[in-house]
């Protein structure tokens, strides 16, 4: 019992300590200053420009669209890596591995190959005509998009045992994606697309191998490629191409999610 009154004034003296630092951060928001730490300063968030008319330094420049290494949503100037680049993608003793473990490079035969990439442009195209005969038919066609388009092409063959090649096809075309194997972002835009026209795993089943999955991805690089922009499509030779991306894109999109 006796160290009850001593304890109650313990609790007396911090509860007036409390009282009386809260009453003084109120007051410093009644007043319309913020508490800083004595040891701090306080530090300014305002985007610094150079150009900016009248002398006036804090007004952000607009940015238009275009289809380049670097994306929309940054500014002007590239921004510094905060690792070196060659921590951002696997060494080269790691992708050989990969590619070698999965055949990633290996395309069909070439009378398969023929035979898949017409089914493509005979049955899927109408619904994803994000390709063209000259992506997939010159001698410098990109890897992964072959791959991609005989994907396509093999889900609507009536072949015994095409659901083993289309499920091979598209773990060569999820490989060389992951791996960064292709350097044109448009051919791996156009794949992603490509890969968003197959459920691999039953749509009750949580998976990242689906077309949500694959629709949001595209969608996404699509933005950082600033094809959302209409400044992006003006002089450009393929526009009419890169709409249609887009555009399957948009219509896409909200049927896998609801």
């Amino acid at each position: 019992m006796g160290g009850r009154p001593r304890t109650a004034k313990r609790l007396k003296r911090i509860r007036s300590k409390h009282c009386s630092s809260t009453s003084a951060i109120y007051q410093s928001i009644n007043n319309h200053e913020a508490p800083v730490a004595k040891s701090q300063s306080p530090c300014t968030l305002t985007v610094q420009c150079e150009n900016a008319p009248n002398g006036d330094q804090s007004q952000p420049e607009q940015h238009t669209g275009f289809i380049a290494d670097h994306s929309v949503l940054a500014y002007d100037n590239p921004s510094p890596l905060t690792v070196p680049e060659g921590w951002l993608s696997p060494s080269i003793r790691i992708k050989e591995a990969v590619l070698a473990a999965t055949e990633a490079t290996v395309l069909p035969t070439p009378p398969l190959r023929r035979a898949l990439i017409d089914a493509y442009f005979e049955h899927v195209f109408h619904n994803y005509p994000i390709v063209t005969r000259d992506d997939v038919s010159t001698p410098h066609a990109s890897l992964l998009l072959q791959q991609a388009v005989c994907l396509a092409g093999s889900l609507v063959m009536r072949q015994t045992g095409n659901l083993q090649l289309a499920y091979s096809l598209y773990e060569k075309v999820k490989s060389l994606i992951y791996l960064n194997y292709e350097p044109d972002k448009l051919a791996t835009l156009k794949a992603m697309c490509l890969l968003s026209c197959w459920s691999v795993k039953p749509p009750d089943k949580i998976s990242l191998d689906g077309p949500w999955y694959w629709t949001g991805v595209a969608s996404r690089l699509a933005i950082q490629m600033g094809l959302h922009r209409e400044s992006t499509y003006t002089g450009k030779p393929a526009s009419g191409q890169l709409r249609a991306i887009f555009w399957n894109l948009h219509v896409c999109l909200p049927r896998t999610l609801f």
